[in-house]
């Protein structure tokens, strides 16, 4: 798309439990929605730690939002959805989705744009500290995966203490 992206992780950020399909996800997500609303300029992701949570923060030079627009995103089947800058289409379930995935994992994604100058998008989720009893997963019942990965860990965490 010609665009620059611009990622910048802190050196710093502590190790946490979290469901990384969930956050990979939803950074798909926004980086794609910036990219398909981008024409010119870049995009930008930085990843920081700060008061017990990890802040995702999507930057974009697009065409953005005006404030109307922006209080109806998150709602399925919005009818803020529209073409991107080079075509591409979309049925707004994206973020959508997004928002739905931040509050399962006991996040907030929250949107910042201003028409004709860009959006920012930031993810915050808590962290948990890696030696919490039991994983959180706020994964549907159904993911098969999800529930095995928690009785995977279940167990280690079980032979660790009898060790």
């Amino acid at each position: 798309a010609g665009l620059t992206l611009d990622v910048r992780v802190a050196p710093d950020l502590p190790e946490a439990m979290l469901d990384a399909r969930m956050i990979r996800q939803i950074l798909v997500n926004l980086l794609s929605n910036a990219v398909k609303f981008t024409e010119t300029g870049g995009v930008s992701l930085s990843v920081t730690h700060t008061a017990g949570a990890l802040d995702f923060v999507v930057t974009d030079t697009g065409i953005g939002m005006n404030n109307i627009v922006l209080a109806k995103l998150g709602g399925r089947w919005s009818d803020t959805h529209k073409q991107g800058v080079r075509g591409a289409g979309g049925a707004g379930l994206g973020l959508s989705l997004a928002y739905d995935l931040a509050r399962q994992h006991g996040g907030v994604l929250k949107l910042d744009s201003v028409k004709g100058e860009g959006t920012t998008a930031c993810l915050t989720v808590p962290v948990r500290d890696k030696k919490a009893v039991a994983p959180i997963s706020h994964a549907p019942q159904s993911d098969i995966q999800s529930q095995l990965d928690r009785v995977n860990a279940f167990r280690q965490e079980r032979a660790q203490k009898v060790a």
